[in-house]
């Protein structure tokens, strides 16, 4: 039985941790690659000890800036948060602003994942391996969803009802000189273009749907607003990225679930990560379904002793 992963994402890098034996194949160079930017928060430090890797525990504050003052979650801005974000209203994490913990990976935890598993890592691939499956072969695939059922040819389902809806976001960080603090604001009016902005420890993390975005029209009073809402003044610009896969939204539960299922079962690819299952999850959530993939592809190698097919 072989294992391949394809993309060396997040996702896909924590799949590598737990077969060691996989094959992980990326679309792009280990030049271009880009490193995982936006806010990143764990609800255990399950994952760091895993990998061997300390994370960090902190207390998260969070709040919502909405027309010049701070308010309490109300119907009005989760749904205006929910519609800039995603283009749907659907609940988000901006109904739940209590004081809680979490754990921080360190920044480049994603080049330390890469550096680890470079060797095992195929770059500028072509995605060759669906033409190489046998009855004995696994995929592992944290792509999205639509480019994975494109090699699916027999899965069949309503493209007009059912669209795969995204929008890129901008992340701009910014250093913060003497800042040891984590704290979220969410931002939902929809003339402003920022819907989320956190400082994780020295760290300001300005995200923004690009459609919406004021970093193309190098707006600076708008950067200033929220620098004023976190009380520091300008700050160093670290870097600023465009993710053409920032922000996806909602995908018909049973029709989504039907076509994991559908892949896995008839060629399979097991989905992996937010994009490939088209759900916003966590990496904690990940983690977990490691684990439960883990468990059906030992399952199908069981049944596959079992009628003598391998």
């Amino acid at each position: 039985m072989t294992i391949s992963i394809i993309g060396a994402g997040l996702s896909g890098l924590l799949a590598a941790s737990q077969f060691p034996e996989a094959q992980i194949y990326e679309k792009q160079s280990r030049e271009i690659i880009k490193s995982h930017r936006a806010l990143l928060r764990f609800r255990s430090d399950k994952i760091g000890r895993a990998l061997g890797i300390p994370f960090k525990e902190v207390t998260v504050h969070k709040a919502i800036w909405s027309e010049g003052n701070f308010i309490k979650p109300n119907p009005k801005v989760c749904n205006q948060y929910s519609l800039k974000v995603a283009g749907t209203i659907e609940d988000r994490s901006i109904w739940n602003i209590d004081t809680c913990k979490r754990w921080i990976a360190p920044e480049n935890l994603h080049e330390l994942l890469l550096e680890r598993f470079n060797d095992r890592i195929e770059w500028n691939s072509n995605m060759a391996w669906f033409e190489k499956q046998s009855a004995t072969d696994n995929v592992i695939s944290t792509g999205p969803m639509y480019n994975t059922l494109n090699f699916c040819d027999t899965i069949k389902y309503d493209k007009e009802k059912y669209v795969f809806n995204k929008q890129k976001i901008t992340v701009r960080r910014y250093r913060v000189p003497e800042s040891n603090v984590y704290q979220t604001i969410y931002f939902p009016d929809p003339s402003f273009g920022v819907y989320r902005a956190s400082l994780n420890g020295n760290r300001l993390i300005v995200e923004s749907i690009d459609n919406d975005s004021f970093f193309a029209r190098g707006d600076e009073d708008s950067i200033i607003d929220i620098f004023n809402c976190f009380g520091i003044s300008m700050t160093e610009l670290i870097d600023c990225i465009t993710q053409n896969l920032g922000k996806i939204t909602y995908f018909n539960d049973i029709e989504r679930k039907h076509l994991i299922y559908e892949m896995s079962r008839d060629y399979g690819i097991y989905s992996l990560g937010r994009f490939a299952i088209w759900k916003n999850i966590l990496l904690d959530d990940v983690w977990n379904d490691i684990e439960v993939i883990k468990q059906l592809i030992n399952k199908n190698e069981y049944e596959l002793l079992k009628n003598n097919l391998l």
